[in-house]
């Protein structure tokens, strides 16, 4: 800009936008002259909302890809009821939420056809006590979590001690069996939120906190969709 003379380039430059620049050059928060140099193209791809017939074929089209299933993991998908709960929602994060849910449906529904309750419940209102199956339990298990320790009766609850691994033994003394993939998980996702929470959501802060590599952390938080 300003030069008196031409300068040949051979460049494609292509560039992507949620906000209406249109609208944020007449508020004056988008040079106009930067505008017209760029929109030369325009191709308007409609939101997620505006398409959700298609939900289904995009979403047959994510899980071909190798990286949402390994080898060694069960293929998972969608029953007809879980399809309509998936294109019944509003996806205010668009596209990249749709893939947020899928990661979600790879970790807890391995190998399963999942239905419209999981959909809503888990993957979408993420309510982690629909992983267990039975209530009952669930409360038992954490009832007995509540207690583990290494506090005395009369102690005030913010001075007792963290449960050790032997603690988590006891939990067998409430139930019959214990789903440890699932209640490691549990305990990850609220150690990781609570580490995020108290570092204002800085991930190189958190992952010290949890004594994880920052790379570690941000894949732990990709695959639980936090």
């Amino acid at each position: 800009m300003g030069g008196r003379a031409d300068i040949q380039l051979d460049v494609r430059v292509v560039c992507a936008t949620h906000k209406d620049l249109e609208e944020l050059v007449k508020q004056n928060k988008f040079r106009e002259d930067l505008l017209f140099r760029l929109n030369v193209f325009p191709i308007q791809v409609p939101t997620l909302r505006e398409r959700l017939d298609d939900i289904p074929e995009i979403v047959t089209h994510f899980l071909k890809d190798n990286s949402y299933v390994s080898a060694n993991e069960a293929p998972f998908g969608f029953d007809k009821s879980g399809f309509e709960a998936l294109t019944t929602y509003e996806w205010p994060g668009n596209i990249r939420e749709l893939r947020n849910i899928l990661e979600r449906a790879k970790v807890f529904f391995p190998g399963q056809s999942i239905n419209r309750e999981q959909v809503t419940q888990t993957l979408l209102g993420f309510n982690q006590n629909a992983f267990f199956d039975h209530v009952e339990e669930n409360e038992n298990i954490w009832s007995v979590l509540d207690e583990l320790g290494g506090a005395e009766r009369g102690h005030e609850a913010d001075e007792r001690a963290p449960p050790t691994a032997k603690d988590f033994s006891r939990l067998f003394d409430s139930s019959n069996s214990v789903d440890v993939r699932r209640l490691l998980r549990d305990v990850e996702i609220v150690l990781i939120e609570k580490a995020l929470e108290r570092n204002a959501g800085n991930t190189s802060e958190a992952a010290k906190d949890l004594h994880l590599q920052r790379t570690t952390l941000i894949e732990k938080i990709k695959k639980y969709g936090l």
